[in-house]
């Protein structure tokens, strides 16, 4: 496993092994495709911005 982190990448995360990746799966992990993933940020990303707007000055 290895963090990766701005300010080499936008979105923090880990990188498994193809081991890890396994056994994350057979304890109840979800598979998803890098696609998913990045529909997941952008959700994320455009609901804080829209609170923050609702929140702001």
């Amino acid at each position: 496993t290895s963090y990766q982190g701005p300010p080499r990448t936008s979105v923090p995360h880990y990188d498994l092994t193809a081991y890890e990746r396994r056994r994350a799966l057979a304890h109840g992990a979800i598979a998803c495709s890098r696609e998913e993933i990045v529909a997941v940020v952008r959700r994320m990303r455009s609901s804080c911005a829209a609170r923050g707007a609702e929140t702001g000055p």
